[in-house]
């Protein structure tokens, strides 16, 4: 009988929003799945933020609509583009095991959202993993989960 995957039966949320570093997701979705985990891509309602993304989509072109899942595909700033599975108000943060949070732009743009901040710190208080690439801590700052920590992250955080 083979083994168990390391991560067999977790189910680990990966959080997206638009112009997003590419290898910062893909890489991670690649890697938990390899290792037996259920990655969810979750994003969120944009509805709030709608004048900030479509100027940035028109001055980079950073985000698209693609028809699917409502609209919520979201591109990396080098053009790959990844689909979210769900939004985050639909998801239950208690079926979630651990959550990885993507650097580039899109840290910046998830740290805006009240209902990612609220899933962080509701999955964090839990006791579960939550886990912060290049710029990702931003919203661990946003949602007052970094102080009295020694955190790692891009050098132009360290101010939050």
């Amino acid at each position: 009988m083979p083994e168990a995957l390391p991560l067999s039966g977790a189910t680990i949320a990966l959080l997206a929003g638009p112009l997003y570093e590419d290898i910062e997701i893909h890489y991670p979705k690649i890697r938990l799945e390899e290792e037996g985990a259920q990655v969810i891509v979750v994003g969120y309602d944009e509805s709030a933020y709608k004048e900030i993304f479509w100027s940035l989509a028109l001055a980079s072109k950073g985000r698209s609509t693609i028809p699917g899942f409502d609209g919520r595909v979201y591109n990396g700033v080098h053009g790959m583009p990844i689909a979210a599975d769900i939004i985050v108000e639909e998801l239950d943060w208690n079926t979630i095991d651990a959550v990885v949070i993507p650097g580039g732009y899109a840290a910046d743009h998830l740290r805006r959202s009240s209902a990612i901040i609220e899933f962080c710190k509701s999955v964090a208080s839990s006791g579960r993993p939550v886990a912060a690439i290049c710029h990702g801590p931003w919203v661990l700052a946003s949602a007052d989960l970094l102080r009295g920590r020694r955190v790692t992250g891009h050098f132009v955080i360290r101010p939050d």
